[in-house]
């Protein structure tokens, strides 16, 4: 017979356990505190609560069953970022270190764009040079064919960039700039490349300016090249253009000499794209308006230029607009002439 202690011991121990181990499974995982977030050395048991909280959040994005969660599981990761007291530079260190790669395999499968564009949201507040990279390797049509994360990447690395690049090391900055230019030269989607030369305007060094116009002189490369109807990387290029000419008014007298040469030759190429387009462009009123206020911007910008030459005394645009092909072709080889192309 079997003994009655047993059988009612048997099922209380049992229901012991299964709550016991209901309850563990569903503790809230323990947020990080300011004593870790704003540390300037982290101890193993801090490391080790550090690694526990991103895993665990790192992968609700991932299992979460609606986006709803997917973006609690996002804030929760940005939350030790976004502190009154800022992060200290050894905490983003390693909360970099312990994100990225549980971050990155959300971005290189083949999954819910959500996830990929939380994902990225993250990736863009780390601001980490290790974070940058990854953002600029995910935007290079050489490594990534995925149009929507290349978007997804190009814009959050230049919002990073816009509001972090001040607060980067130079290693971080040079290693940002290199990738954004190769990057830009590469690529032929009008939004991809729109933020990508938006990264490096924001960088703001001289080393920037000399890498927008490599990535510039190759855009218009490309917008020379025969095309039909509307081209789409004169948009982004016009983009940059603008910054770059009211950037121009507050640069120092002895930057604006340096980067004055090599300006020239990139918006001179720009005159010559129009006029090898002029009978594509003047098909359709709306291919000759895409054409026009490019036309405009850079010819303004030519004459802010520190040349030693005589400007030739032009108004492309409205030669341009009035369809005087002659007469616009005659004054961009005026152009040309004096700037040795």
């Amino acid at each position: 017979m079997v003994s009655s202690r047993l059988v009612l011991t048997f099922p209380v121990s049992l229901l012991i356990l299964i709550i016991a181990g209901s309850s563990y499974a569903q503790a809230p995982i323990q947020t990080l505190g300011i004593d870790i977030i704003d540390a300037r050395s982290l101890s193993e048991a801090q490391k080790k609560r550090v690694e526990v909280f991103t895993s665990y959040w790192c992968s609700q994005l991932t299992s979460a069953e609606t986006t709803g969660k997917v973006e609690a599981a996002r804030k929760e990761l940005l939350k030790p970022l976004n502190s009154v007291a800022g992060p200290s530079p050894v905490f983003r260190f390693e909360y970099s270190g312990q994100i990225l790669p549980r971050l990155s395999p959300l971005i290189t499968r083949d999954g819910s764009p959500h996830t990929a564009s939380n994902a990225f949201l993250v990736l863009g507040e780390l601001a980490s040079r290790r974070s940058i990279d990854l953002m600029i390797r995910h935007s290079d049509s050489r490594h990534e064919k995925r149009l929507y994360i290349r978007i997804l990447a190009s814009q959050n690395c230049e919002k990073t960039l816009t509001y972090f690049s001040g607060t980067l090391k130079p290693r971080a900055i040079g290693s940002a700039v290199r990738g954004l230019r190769n990057a830009a030269q590469r690529e032929d989607n009008p939004t991809v490349l729109s933020h990508q030369l938006g990264g490096i305007q924001a960088i703001q060094t001289p080393d920037a300016m000399e890498a927008l116009l490599d990535a510039l002189e190759k855009v218009v490369e490309k917008i020379q090249a025969p095309h039909e109807g509307v081209n789409p990387l004169i948009k982004p290029f016009s983009e940059a253009v603008n910054e770059m000419r009211q950037d121009f008014i507050t640069l120092p007298r002895a930057e604006k000499e340096r980067i004055s040469r090599k300006l020239s030759l990139v918006l001179g190429a720009y005159f010559s794209a129009a006029m090898s387009n002029w009978d594509a462009a003047h098909v359709d009123s709306k291919f000759t308006k895409q054409y026009s206020s490019p036309l405009r911007l850079c010819e303004s910008l030519m004459f802010m230029l520190e040349l030693r030459i005589s400007a030739p005394n032009t108004d492309l645009q409205n030669l341009w607009d009035q369809g005087a092909k002659a007469r616009f072709t005659e004054d961009v080889r005026k152009w040309n002439g004096v700037l040795g192309r």
